[in-house]
């Protein structure tokens, strides 16, 4: 052993001695103590609502501005709603749209037999890998009315119950085509 080195017993006692004071800051966590579980530790996650999957709801999305007032460029440019929050929603669209576009949504729901009709503004916008001609768009709201919150908290209470992921298990194995699968002989 070189002289100055500690012991190999020495080691870890050196160690807790290190590490004694607080740990350090997690990347994204501002200076001042903020642990995980703080406010101040949400810098790195701005949504304020949890988004959950939604089935089984028709989406339109279009464009706000003159063209549409008009009636000239209001063509639904939704394919289909991704997920939902409170805060806002993300959608399947045809074609890639501009940070900061104002857009008018309507998301209709057949269970509730009841839609979600809003005004919001594109945060972001990534084309699929797998198909060129989709693009996922994420749309905030531009303000709730507590109505719309309960409908949405309503929706969320449904599509993250165990009674409709049982349902949608039961849907999805009802679709494999059993002439499809080969047994063996």
């Amino acid at each position: 052993m070189a002289t100055g080195e500690p012991s190999p017993d020495d080691w870890f006692e050196e160690f807790k001695k290190l590490n004694a004071s607080s740990p350090p800051q997690a990347p994204g966590v501002p200076v001042g103590g903020a642990g995980p579980s703080s406010p101040a530790s949400k810098d790195t996650e701005r949504r304020r609502h949890h988004r959950f999957e939604i089935d089984e709801a028709s989406a339109q999305l279009y464009k706000e501005g003159f063209l549409s007032i008009l009636g000239m460029g209001k063509g639904n440019l939704a394919r289909a709603t991704i997920d939902i929050s409170e805060g806002g929603a993300q959608f399947l669209v045809h074609e890639r749209l501009a940070i900061g576009t104002k857009v008018k949504l309507r998301i209709a729901v057949d269970k509730f037999q009841d839609a979600i009709e809003a005004g919001g503004i594109v945060r972001w916008c990534y084309q699929s890998a797998k198909k060129k001609e989709d693009f996922f768009v994420g749309v905030q709201f531009n303000r709730t009315e507590p109505a719309q919150e309960r409908k949405i908290a309503a929706m969320r209470t449904w599509f993250t119950s165990p009674q409709y992921k049982a349902v949608k298990q039961s849907r999805a194995r009802d679709k494999i085509d059993l002439s499809k699968l080969q047994f063996p002989p």
